[in-house]
């Protein structure tokens, strides 16, 4: 994290193990599991080559294109990792609950812990806009909520009173940091990996790659949107360079691989924004500033040191209740809910026909189609990515994503259409230009 923080051209974009990420690891992970193969190596293996086409795609400039992405393909990828957020944090939440017998004191003891955290989080967020308090007090505890909720979570289950009751699981860290093997993976046939291991991973770098490529690419198109105010230009091709240079060395030690994180790149925007609008509607939810944003490589760098300096805390970290972290994934889902133009729109659906918005410039059907559109194929990405047998392939339906957009879109909606719910292609804005330049004899 700090490596990038340093040498990456947009700053403002930080990068981490993802949701998106995990779940491959976790389809790798079943497939070693599955037909007995050395999972480390066959992860480094797939790192490595993956390292080397990032590489190869950054000095090509396949970076450009990004200008095939629209607002369409943002919200549905958006949308995947809302769902993520969400559905791990409800499956935390109801497990204890199907594990435990006649006894749920302590699963309603833990669902109670994770729905305050959510609820001191998103309390402390909404203060950013409320009249109570000075502005920066108010600035001090929507950036620092999640922090704050949890530090009341564990206090809470510390507290005397809760834990004469029933005793929390805090978070399963170790006392001390060990990796417990050699840093470096052993990737030879001297160190006993078979030979076709770097073979085999070929296929798995080819779609981690995709999805790197597509999570890294529109992540910082996301944060370089001119709604930002972001003066520094976007350096798409820099980045992903320093991505693949960063996969390759986690790659070597067998470390979570890191990218384009979304919500941590969109709180850091808004974090260091300057000012801010009253909450009025989805723009305001989204939390995009509409003040000046100080663009700085002091932040990112300070965040990764303080992960990093958290390995002296781990003792501390054991008292944090595990279920906290599932009422702070029901929080950072429920943000990135704002400002996603589907999920504004996905209520629709289900209003009276006479009681829809003044503001809908487009027809309701219309609106409605577009919608339902997404969420088919929202609804075909979640599918890829849970059923085992098709987890390790969902990174090439996100790519579908924008074969959708390019083909079969254009063919169901009408460019003006296109221009209010989504957003042009650049060739579908020199069509629209091309009557202007070559008018009819006529």
């Amino acid at each position: 994290g700090v490596s990038y923080a340093v040498l990456c051209g947009q700053p403002m974009t930080m990068i981490g193990p993802t949701g998106l990420t995990f779940a491959y690891v976790t389809a790798l992970w079943g497939l070693c599991q599955t037909f007995g193969w050395p999972f480390l190596s066959l992860y480094a293996w797939t790192g490595i080559w993956c390292s080397g086409l990032l590489a190869l795609l950054a000095c090509g400039g396949a970076c450009s294109l990004v200008s095939l992405v629209t607002q369409f393909t943002d919200d549905v990828f958006n949308g995947l990792i809302v769902i993520t957020f969400l559905a791990t944090a409800c499956r935390n939440i109801a497990a204890p609950f199907a594990a435990a017998g006649m006894d749920k004191t302590v699963p309603f003891l833990d669902a109670g812990i994770a729905l305050g955290t959510f609820a001191v989080a998103a309390l402390c967020n909404a203060a950013r806009s409320g009249p109570y308090f000075r502005p920066v007090i108010r600035n001090l505890l929507a950036d620092f909520g999640p922090v704050i909720a949890m530090v009341t979570a564990t206090v809470a289950a510390r507290y005397s009173s809760i834990a004469s009751v029933a005793s929390v699981n805090g978070l399963a860290v170790p006392s001390v940091f060990d990796l417990g093997r050699p840093l470096l993976v052993p990737l030879l046939p001297s160190g006993g990996v078979p030979l076709w291991v770097p073979a085999a991973a070929v296929v798995p770098a080819l779609l981690l790659t995709l999805l790197f490529f597509l999570d890294q690419n529109i992540t910082s198109r996301v944060v370089n949107n001119p709604s930002n105010g972001l003066r520094k230009g976007a350096t798409y091709h820099l980045d992903l360079l320093v991505v693949a240079g960063i996969t390759l060395a986690l790659s070597l030690m067998g470390l979570p691989w890191m990218v384009a994180a979304t919500v941590q790149s969109l709180s850091h925007v808004r974090a260091m924004a300057t000012a801010t609008p009253p909450s009025d509607g989805a723009t305001s939810a989204a939390g995009k500033p509409s003040g000046e944003v100080v663009e700085t490589r002091l932040t990112g760098t300070l965040v990764h040191l303080l992960i990093g300096g958290s390995v002296a805390l781990l003792p501390l970290l054991r008292l944090v209740p595990a279920s906290a972290i599932s009422g702070l994934f029901l929080f950072l889902g429920m943000r990135m809910t704002g400002g996603n133009a589907f999920f504004a729109r996905l209520p629709l659906l289900f209003r009276d026909p006479e009681k829809q918005p003044s503001s809908l410039v487009v027809k309701p059907s219309t609106a409605h189609a577009f919608t339902a559109l997404q969420a088919f194929c929202l609804t075909g990405l979640w599918v890829m990515r849970s059923v085992p047998a098709t987890a390790l392939l969902f990174p090439s339906v996100i790519l579908m994503l924008v074969a959708v957009r390019l083909r079969l879109v254009p063919r169901l909606f009408s460019r003006d259409d296109l221009e209010v719910l989504d957003e042009l292609l650049p060739e579908e804005i020199a069509q629209s230009r091309m009557p202007e330049r070559f008018p009819s004899s006529a």
